[in-house]
């Protein structure tokens, strides 16, 4: 049996990035499928236990688009990197510990650069990366994904990452026209999308976020009860 400890202590590398020293400013950026590839999982086991972790926690899929275990539903880090996250799910489990995963919900960097017509527009320039609309095939992949993991590892919890709509402010920005918006805008709102986004109220862009999230949200759970009913989420 696995405990619950009454306080989780969690001190987490975050394999989403990798940084340069020695560029100008020590450039970080979203990590490549090798960067991580070659972290010994005994090693990086131990380390986070020693510095006082009672849960161990790696990503399911780097938000740059690549996986840590043998997925066959993207890409996966190369050499032993494949392998990162089972071997760690093993010695958590070894070991009594609870295990988190992660995905991200907002964005794949692979995927928004390879389907740009499923990013939100205008995201890019206000997050640096093409957020991908909750209303695309974007979702239908990343519950793909999610029963995939689960249905091998069903970890203890799960944190969604990146829970937005195009910005990393939820409370910012208007809903921007584009083809996959009219369809779920009529529904919610009760009338056709507008040609401009100066058109859409701001009541009315707050209401459609809110609803797209939501839907977004019921998928996600309810592919968690189905896959791994003892799973935990939690959303960022």
């Amino acid at each position: 049996v696995i405990p619950d400890p009454a306080t989780l202590k969690l001190f987490a590398c975050d394999l989403n990035w990798a940084r340069f020293p020695g560029t100008p400013h020590d450039r970080i950026e979203p990590s490549a499928p090798d960067h991580w590839a070659d972290v010994d999982p005994q090693a990086y086991f131990d380390w986070h236990r020693a510095f006082g972790n009672n849960v161990t926690f790696c990503q399911a899929y780097a938000f740059g688009g690549y996986a840590f275990y043998p997925s066959k539903l993207g890409p996966v880090a190369p050499r032993g990197g494949s392998q990162l996250l089972p071997r760690l799910f093993e010695l958590s489990r070894a070991a009594h510990m609870p295990f988190w995963s992660y995905f991200c919900v907002g964005t794949d960097v692979r995927w928004a650069t390879e389907h740009p017509q499923w990013t939100i527009p205008g995201s890019v320039a206000t997050a640096g990366v093409g957020f991908l609309g909750p209303e695309t095939p974007w979702t239908d992949v990343l519950c793909e994904r999610l029963h995939e993991f689960l249905a091998c590892y069903p970890v203890d919890w799960i944190l969604f990452d990146g829970f937005v709509y195009g910005n990393l402010n939820s409370n910012a920005g208007q809903v921007v026209p584009a083809p996959f918006v009219a369809k779920p805008f009529a529904e919610i709102i009760g009338r056709a999308l507008p040609a401009s986004s100066a058109a859409i109220t701001p009541a009315e862009s707050l209401q459609y976020r809110r609803e797209i999230l939501a839907r977004q949200f019921r998928r996600l759970r309810d592919v968690v009860q189905q896959s791994s009913p003892g799973t935990k989420i939690a959303f960022n």
